[in-house]
């Protein structure tokens, strides 16, 4: 759906037959892990580096594979884009000190 905030989630009207709670929250509250989370936002770059290396990624090949298929990652599919005023390069965001 494209909403980065909890504050369009609210806004937002989910029109038909399926719809989806207001307060996801409060109707899972045992599998909440935060609005972030909940609607795919990226992870902030300092915590995609963390998240590359808990996950053992070591290539660009692996990373694409993960990027969209390991549910909770929060990983961008092109990174080098989504992070381009951190981005080093490939090398520095599978191998290098994380911020």
């Amino acid at each position: 759906m494209g909403l980065s905030s909890k504050e369009e989630w609210d806004d937002y009207s989910c029109p038909g037959a399926y719809r989806l709670p207001k307060q996801p929250d409060t109707v899972w509250p045992n599998e909440w892990e935060g609005w972030d989370d909940w609607l795919g936002v990226p992870r902030p770059y300092g915590e995609a580096l963390k998240e590359v290396r808990r996950l053992g990624i070591s290539t660009k090949a692996e990373y694409d594979k993960a990027s969209g298929t390991i549910p909770g990652s929060r990983l961008p599919a092109r990174p080098e884009l989504y992070y381009k005023y951190e981005w080093d390069g490939w090398e520095t965001f599978l191998f290098g000190a994380p911020v």
